[in-house]
């Protein structure tokens, strides 16, 4: 569709308006538009564009939102150099504040980016009070989508721009869930520090490479993935187990916390990437507006297996993530601060007394479990990454061994080639010189026989020989002259 500024002929609003080009043939742009407008309804927040009215004409649907003066990306066109430190913070608070709220109610936004993240210097909320300046919202909700409870649905991988793309997106899976945003708040920030794109790739190809060379080597589901679509057939990447890190690109920019919020969304394992509880309780945001450690009400999930045995779980007011097939130990339910899970995948508000397990004060802090799972992840990592490398080098001598075969396979076919060659040339010199041989007896045989003459007898008449007298018996006329003098 087309959005254009309006104004509202009875009461002089300025409001922008998305035309949307549908026809009853354009089955796809149906559902996008018919998403978008039953996704927004949904949503009221003061960081997500407020949709006000949907109506047809002619055909065509319209949708009329708040007016807001510009998006992020012409923000970074007039600053290519970054914003400070404060504004970063303030910009990626009110788009974290917006992505926990779309995922505490199930929504899966899927295309953030700076074009889809609308700057109003000076704006009112949905209930008409100020906004600060610089507030942030989301639009844009045409890939949203509602995951269904207790359900794994397959989902499109054609999402998102590439650039803000998560790996399990670019490696092609329909088997994902909400941490896609994650990975792409984790790029807006890292783009609004510097002004340039975190990852600019040229192609997924391209993209995964750039990924891993700043972040890390794919995890061994991800290497399968990549293994098994034939978009990458043929392809492998170099070695990436020592990859350059975000800290040597941002981390004189950015304060220690923020480097941490960063790294914990741009994990290549979804399951190791912040929930949105997480995000909301981060200490980088600490005395934010709206800011609460404890988060109250956000931790309570429920979690439902499926007919096939796995396990999706969806939050209600808490984090929300999906399990895929994997095994929930790498992120389990526990990452709620003060939670425990029950038999019946029922997980209570730690501290809050309500609804969850009573802990006593021997427990450990939820920031010592966190540490202790995050201690847990870096050794199984560490081992994996370990363990890949043994197997990489493996592969590497094999690769070796096989090039050498192919270079001695390669220079005997060469010598074998050599030889015919040679055996070639000597063939058709030997023919040649049959040739000529043949063609010298030839010429020898054609020749006529002739005789020399022998010298004249004085006197001038020859000597009898060939052509002297025939005989003794012979008759007058047998006697031949020769010469200049005497007759006969």
């Amino acid at each position: 569709g087309v959005v254009l500024k309006c104004r509202n002929k009875e009461t002089g609003e300025i409001v922008a308006v998305k035309k949307f080009k549908e026809s009853d043939d354009d089955e796809i742009v149906r559902k996008t538009t018919l998403r978008e407008v039953k996704v927004l309804r949904s949503l009221k927040q003061d960081n997500i564009v407020n949709l006000k009215e949907a109506f047809r004409r002619k055909g065509k649907l319209y949708l009329v939102f708040e007016y807001v003066e510009r998006n992020l990306l012409e923000v970074l066109e007039e600053r290519p150099n970054g914003l400070d430190a404060n504004l970063v913070r303030q910009y990626v608070w009110q788009l974290v504040k917006a992505i926990s709220w779309c995922h505490k109610h199930d929504v899966v936004h899927r295309d953030i980016k700076p074009e889809n993240l609308l700057i109003n210097p000076d704006s009112l909320n949905s209930s008409g009070g100020k906004l600060s300046a610089n507030a942030l919202k989301l639009c844009d909700f045409g890939f949203a989508r509602t995951l269904s409870h207790g359900k794994n649905e397959a989902l499109t991988d054609y999402v998102a721009t590439r650039w803000y793309r998560a790996p399990e997106l670019l490696l092609g899976s329909n088997d994902y869930g909400f941490e896609v945003d994650q990975w792409a708040i984790g790029c807006i920030m890292g783009e609004l520090v510097d002004g340039q794109p975190l990852f600019p790739g040229e192609s997924d190809i391209d993209q995964l490479y750039i990924i891993q060379r700043s972040v890390g080597c794919l995890t061994p589901a991800q290497n399968d993935l990549f293994l098994r679509n034939p978009r990458f057939s043929g392809l492998k990447f170099p070695d990436m187990s020592k990859p350059e890190g975000v800290d040597r690109k941002y981390g004189s920019r950015l304060p220690k916390q923020a480097m941490g919020f960063m790294k914990s969304l741009l994990a290549m394992d979804p399951r190791d990437r912040l929930s949105w509880h997480g995000m909301l309780t981060h200490p980088y945001f600490e005395g934010m507006d709206g800011y609460n450690a404890s988060c109250p009400g956000g931790a309570e999930r429920l979690g439902e297996v499926n007919s096939g045995g796995s396990r999706r779980t969806i939050s209600r007011g808490g984090s929300s993530s999906g399990d895929r097939g994997r095994s929930n130990s790498g992120r389990s339910e526990k990452e709620n601060r003060g939670g425990a899970e029950s038999s019946t995948g029922l997980t209570g508000i730690g501290g809050g007394g309500a609804g969850g397990a009573v802990h006593g004060s021997s427990r450990a802090s939820p920031e010592e479990e966190e540490d202790k799972r995050r201690a847990a992840r870096i050794r199984e990592n560490a081992t994996r990454l370990q363990r890949e490398r043994e197997e990489e080098e493996a592969r590497e001598r094999e690769r070796d061994l096989e090039i050498q075969r192919t270079r001695e396979r390669a220079r005997e076919e060469l010598e074998r080639e050599a030889r015919r060659a040679r055996e070639r040339r000597e063939r058709e010199r030997h023919d040649k010189e049959e040739k000529e041989r043949a063609s010298v007896a030839v010429s020898a045989r054609q020749t006529p026989d002739y005789q020399e003459f022998p010298p004249a007898h004085p006197g001038g008449r020859a000597a009898s020989g060939r052509f002297g007298r025939r005989g003794a018996a012979g008759g007058r006329n047998d006697v031949s002259t020769s010469g200049s003098g005497g007759g006969g």
